[in-house]
């Protein structure tokens, strides 16, 4: 992996930087998208699979106005029957597809389906993104058939087009730990990562509370380290990697003694990772 001292190596224009929408739903798109252009992000990401359909366009229409990117989730799935998870997932799939996104992120199968079902969804997916030329990527996540190290490597060895978004905080929890004894199946995932999700987590859960604590030093360095490999492997393909600040609301963030107060603090962490990594891979990047 890249040693952390080493990183000014690695700084390249094609970094893309994405605010999520989870978490500020309270904030409509009209005023949230101005918001993030105002503060130099390129682009959204958003789950559509369970909002209007009015809203869904002017998100689009709004976007392009903005000249802001849009990423797309197939996320919040749930269905004991295989079959029946299935025909959600690939009709809104096939929807995200329309909708013509930067790329599409998938909260894949389930950790409890066969490995042939959540191998079948992930073929399925990637015969969706080759025939209409979408990038189609699926999340490290748990309850997903990506939830483990060990679980998700058997899918790449299995199919060695799996493309992933890195989430590696679920993996922190999942393992109760930093990932020390789990590193062949770590460069494996770092090798398919197209996306990154740059939450921070630990041994006993998916997020620190505060990754600007000296506290969390180790959390935070060896969430770098990990991604400092995945920007190198997209500098060296000349390729975009995208990041999505991912520092979510509670109760991923440990409640607040006034909960009116967690918003304010999401956004300034997520501002201090989009200006923490934005410094670290991109020299011309803009940080407010």
């Amino acid at each position: 992996m890249c040693n952390g001292k080493n990183y000014r190596k690695m700084k390249s224009d094609q970094i893309l930087f994405f605010s999520p929408y989870w978490g500020y739903e309270s904030i409509p798109l009209k005023d949230f998208l101005p918001k993030i252009k105002d503060t130099e992000f390129d682009g959204i990401e958003i789950n559509t699979v369970f909002r209007p359909l009015s809203e869904v366009h002017f998100l689009f229409e709004e976007a392009h106005r903005l000249n802001l990117k849009i990423i797309t989730q197939v996320a919040g799935l749930f269905e004991t029957n295989f079959q029946a998870y299935k025909k959600k997932y690939l009709e809104n799939l096939r929807f995200q597809v329309s909708l013509n996104p930067f790329l599409i992120n998938c909260h894949t199968g389930s950790d409890f389906y066969r490995f042939e079902e959540n191998l079948e969804l992930i073929q399925e997916a990637n015969l969706l993104s080759k025939n209409f030329g979408i990038k189609i990527i699926h999340e490290i996540h748990r309850g997903r058939f990506s939830y483990s190290p060990s679980e998700t490597s058997k899918y790449i060895e299995a199919f060695p087009e799996l493309r992933l978004v890195a989430d590696f905080s679920h993996w922190c929890v999942v393992t109760e730990s930093l990932l020390e004894n789990h590193s062949g199946a770590l460069q494996a995932a770092i090798s398919r990562s197209y996306h990154i999700h740059s939450r921070i987590g630990h041994a006993q859960g998916p997020q620190v509370s505060d990754p600007r604590l000296p506290e969390w030093q180790n959390e935070l360095n060896a969430h770098l380290d990990w991604w400092d490999s995945i920007a190198q492997n997209h500098k060296n393909e000349n390729s975009i990697l995208g990041i999505t600040t991912e520092f979510g609301p509670p109760n991923y963030m440990p409640p607040l003694p006034e909960n009116s107060q967690a918003p304010e603090k999401q956004w300034a962490i997520n501002l201090y990772m989009k200006e923490l990594l934005g410094k670290r891979y991109n020299e011309k990047s803009k940080i407010v």
